[in-house]
């Protein structure tokens, strides 16, 4: 599949462009090659919406794909919008025109294997870019920040400055919840049942 604004062109050992595959259409000759081109407008505008709606609104992959299926506005091949799917257009490099191939391997009868990234095979520029460099970094910033894990005391002290600064009723519950946790599965002795 090309991902959803874009389209896989079949061309020949010249370059010349002879059709837009279709799902699951596969070349047949073997000095034939597939790139990605841009596809229909709407879709790409709806690529910009979702970074839009990510970056500057702060709206999770889930609510966006909620959003895109209340408004009937169809995924890729006919299919529902999922946290997955927004998730894979808000990182996948080929929006911005990189192409990077060996991310995977597997042996005959063997499972899938994620390759090292010392491994994978990159074409930076490969074709016309649907989304900015800029906003595709932006989105990478905001998944990366999302993504710091905090220690049970680093986070406890967090909720503790929150509280403190606002005295905020859902943050005294949630440190109480954690606290509770915290005594369960750190220092499970010092729970009396």
């Amino acid at each position: 599949m090309a991902g959803y604004g874009l389209r896989r062109l079949l061309v020949d050992e010249n370059g010349i462009a002879k059709e837009i595959l279709s799902f699951r259409k596969r070349k047949s000759i073997q000095t034939d090659r597939v790139i990605l081109i841009p596809g229909p407008k709407n879709e790409i505008k709806i690529v910009n919406r979702i970074y839009d709606l990510f970056i500057d609104n702060n709206v999770p992959e889930f609510i966006i794909a909620e959003r895109l299926n209340e408004q009937n506005i169809p995924a890729e091949n006919g299919t529902l919008w999922t946290r997955a799917k927004i998730h894979q257009i808000l990182t996948n490099e080929k929006y911005i025109g990189n192409n990077i191939y060996n991310k995977t391997s597997s042996k005959l009868k063997s499972r899938l294997v994620k390759n090292p990234k010392h491994e994978w095979v990159r074409c930076d520029k490969a074709y016309k870019p649907i989304i900015s460099k800029k906003k595709y970094n932006k989105a990478q910033e905001i998944i990366q920040l999302r993504s710091i894990h905090l220690t049970n005391e680093v986070l406890l002290e967090k909720l503790k400055q929150k509280l403190e600064s606002n005295g905020n009723y859902q943050a005294l519950s949630l440190m109480k919840m954690i606290q509770a946790l915290h005594l369960l599965f750190i220092e499970p002795d010092l729970v009396v049942f």
